[in-house]
């Protein structure tokens, strides 16, 4: 009993000191007690005090956090969502063309060049108000206009030469003539320029391209699929885009090379095992790859398709034959410089099958751009 009693009294001892040491130095504000510099430390007659930068509560006032557990860390994470548009091109409206209207061409502000079997080109404004037209003296195989709206380029097939006009008709330069030899042509076709304004020219009869700058000098030329016997290839159309050049065969193979004739790849558009016969080909301002198909003697029948840039199928039903007001032989295809507008030629099909002949009516179609929302959420 005296020994417990003893305990006791020490216990109450040392809790008296430490009260009174304490007291002077534990503010209502729970602080961390001051601290005294040693004597070697303080600047003469002064006492410096350092005070601790952090509060400390009480240990009954702190709150205890418990860990997330896998779960609920897991719940954090919440998947973002993307927003994907596929474009597509609405039909808008038609206009009536002359007979055989064959190829198109578009300048920056809108206004359409259509070449035509009569040897003429007609100049239409966007609202298909003609504004000029003029004779070429020649069976138009390409026209199209330069970046700086300042020339119409035309391909005539019958004198294997090139024609350069002003925008208003007048007639400015012209090279070329039969031959094999650089700057020579035997049936002249499709053509396109670059952002320098170079012209791309299908010497259709040597499965070659040439390039010329905007004078009309040789720059360079290339073989397209030179193991495939000649004729077999048959470039029935031409697209430049940046730094790629795109053709299209009879027979819907697409070959893309870099604007000096550097090979780069080739696909196909198959349906059922077959390849689809093809009329153009047109490239939008993503790089993708449109194509007319005029499937006269398929199920699929007339429709335009889309391909990425490296052959990728993205949509097979661009335009539907449905989309159209009456059934046509898609014929000529060309953008408009804003990307907004796909203007297509259409010759009325005729009930004999096969091309149209000589004389068919013909109409120029305007599809609109429009963009069809979708969300998709990423997985993680």
């Amino acid at each position: 009993m005296k020994k417990a009693l003893g305990l006791i009294m020490i216990a109450v001892f040392c809790l008296v000191m430490f009260a009174g040491q304490g007291s002077a130095q534990i503010g209502s504000k729970y602080k961390l007690p001051t601290t005294t510099l040693p004597e070697a430390m303080r600047p003469a007659d002064t006492e410096q005090l350092i005070e601790p930068a952090a509060e400390i509560p009480p240990e009954s006032m702190q709150k205890f956090v418990r860990p997330k557990t896998v779960l609920e860390e897991r719940l954090q994470f919440v998947r973002p969502k993307t927003v994907l548009y596929v474009t597509l091109y609405e039909f808008k409206e038609k206009w009536n063309a002359s007979a055989n209207a064959s190829r198109l061409a578009v300048d920056s502000s809108g206004n359409l060049y259509v070449a035509c079997h009569d040897n003429y080109v007609r100049k239409y404004s966007p609202e298909w108000d003609l504004l000029a037209s003029w004779d070429t003296n020649g069976d138009i195989g390409g026209i199209v206009v330069d970046p700086t709206d300042s020339y119409v380029y035309v391909a005539l097939q019958d004198s294997h030469k090139i024609k350069r006009f002003e925008t208003n008709g007048t007639f400015s330069l012209e090279w070329g003539g039969p031959g094999s030899g650089d700057g020579k042509f035997e049936n002249p076709r499709a053509m396109d320029v670059d952002s320098a304004g170079n012209v791309y020219v299908v010497d259709l009869n040597h499965d070659r391209i040439q390039k010329f700058d905007p004078e009309g000098s040789f720059l360079t030329k290339w073989e397209v699929a030179p193991d495939l016997p000649r004729f077999d290839v048959y470039i029935k159309d031409i697209a430049v885009r940046g730094n790629s050049v795109y053709l299209i065969n009879d027979v819907n193979t697409i070959y893309k090379y870099d604007t000096a004739g550097n090979y780069e790849l080739e696909w196909e558009i198959i349906s059922g095992g077959f390849p689809l016969p093809a009329t153009r080909i047109a490239i939008d301002s993503d790089g993708n790859v449109y194509v007319q198909i005029s499937g006269m003697h398929q199920p699929i029948g007339y429709r335009i398709v889309k391909c990425s840039s490296t052959g990728k199928l993205e949509n097979w039903n661009i335009i539907l034959q449905e989309n159209l007001p009456n059934a046509v032989y898609p014929y000529g295809m060309v953008f408009d410089r804003a990307f907004e507008n796909l203007y297509m030629i259409g010759l009325d099909v005729w009930s004999g099958g096969g091309e149209p002949p000589p004389g068919t009516p013909s109409h120029v179609y305007r599809f609109v751009q429009k963009r069809t929302r979708l969300i998709r959420t990423l997985e993680r």
